[in-house]
């Protein structure tokens, strides 16, 4: 196996135009748990199964502690805004154990005090020296994924992560220890996952405070790979759930269609009110129905105030008392001055005229302004067009609540 210096280990995420907390952090390019149904694996890209790239911890500290103004994660790191520790691979899978990059980036997160989101699988985070210094953290949060609580069916799913009932007994220690722990039900595999009410109890037993919902993902490319290795693995259930014939193509994936959706978020909805912990929706047609704009649900938390506001699904929540909805809402939130282009598939760069659109604020107008696209307000379901401009010539859209939760 090669080891080579990670390129991009702190970078801005592509979902921005509807994400909380876009600045992602990855000690590891790759993940050694091979869950089947990875979505990053499947999108193919920079991730290399037999490639191990790890961050390097000094050229991370430069920047983070860098004043360069005209740097993007600059500008981040001046405006202290929340990272995703963990957005596209493991920080804490069987690598970390050889070469503590994980651990060494948490020394340096601590020393920062930097407000920092971690997503994880992994029992290690109460392995020590990991458990002590998460308690010696003043602002850091803990998100646990599971596609399923049961033991058997995840070990089929997620052959070498820590099983379901390992990952609930970390996360109860870490919650007697002080630490905000989250869940993330991602991939939510209709049918397959398990009773909801159950699991919403198992997790709130566990400690968590709150749960982020996603459905899963099939990439349109290698969806017969994909479905194959899931229909092997959880038999016919599958199949009836995800026929093809009547799944939702959005962009390159292939999702369950909003009616099944909305079904399942029904039921966690009435679950988290009984267990009073709070619910967020990482399906974007549905963002705006969760507990806060913010899905990972860390906006309350102290130290993580400068949340990223700046985005569409933040603007639906701040639509007027009469369902109104308008950029200029947001048009004064911070977002970063600098380019992001280097950050974007190149297939996402946008030109205006001759010259290419560079800043965040830039693209969230664009797609604001293109309702046909993707990522267009539109694509949340409650939001309709109006067809009128406000003062700066920006679109207006109307928000109809058809799907509702409670």
């Amino acid at each position: 196996m090669r080891h080579q210096t990670y390129a991009y280990p702190l970078t801005w995420t592509s979902q921005f135009y509807f994400c909380a907390l876009p600045l992602r952090l990855d000690t590891y390019r790759n993940c050694n748990f091979n869950c089947i149904y990875c979505y990053v694996r499947n999108r193919g890209g920079n991730f290399r199964a037999k490639d191990t790239a790890y961050l390097d911890i000094n050229s991370l500290k430069r920047k983070l502690q860098n004043s360069e103004p005209t740097s993007l994660i600059s500008q981040c790191a001046m405006r202290r805004l929340p990272l995703h520790f963990g957005g596209m691979s493991e920080p804490f899978g069987k690598q970390e154990i050889e070469l503590k990059i994980t651990y060494n980036t948490l020394l340096l997160l601590n020393e920062l005090d930097y407000p920092t989101l971690i997503s994880t699988k992994s029992d290690l985070p109460v392995v020590e020296p990991y458990f002590s210094l998460l308690k010696s953290m003043k602002h850091v949060a803990l998100q646990f994924s599971f596609s399923t609580l049961d033991d058997d069916l995840a070990s089929r799913l997620e052959p070498l992560a820590p099983p379901p009932s390992k990952r609930l007994r970390v996360m109860n220690k870490l919650s007697q220890a002080g630490i905000w722990v989250s869940c993330r039900f991602q991939p939510f595999i209709t049918g397959i996952s398990g009773n909801i009410p159950n699991s919403v109890r198992e997790v709130a037993e566990a400690g968590a405070r709150h749960i982020t919902v996603e459905h899963l993902k099939l990439n349109y490319y290698k969806f017969e790979n994909t479905f194959t290795m899931l229909k092997n693995q959880c038999g016919d259930d599958l199949a009836r759930q995800y026929d093809v014939r009547r799944l939702r193509k959005v962009g390159t994936e292939y999702e369950c269609p909003s009616s099944v959706k909305i079904d399942n978020l029904k039921r966690f909805w009435e679950a988290t009110r009984k267990r009073n912990i709070t619910l967020g929706v990482g399906d974007n047609e549905f963002h705006d129905l969760g507990d806060s704009p913010n899905c990972c649900g860390v906006d309350n938390l102290l130290g993580f105030e400068n949340w990223f506001r700046h985005q569409i699904t933040s603007a639906i929540w701040k639509r007027d008392d009469n369902n109104i909805i308008r950029y200029s809402s947001i048009q004064h939130e911070w977002a970063p001055l600098a380019s992001i282009r280097r950050y974007l598939n190149s297939r996402c760069r946008r030109k205006n005229n001759h010259s290419y659109y560079s800043q965040v604020d830039e693209y969230i107008k664009l797609k604001w302004n293109s309702p046909w696209e993707l990522h267009s307000p539109l694509e949340t379901l409650n939001v309709r067009s109006t067809s009128l401009g406000d003062n700066d010539g920006n679109l207006v859209y109307y928000y109809q609540p058809k799907y509702k939760l409670d």
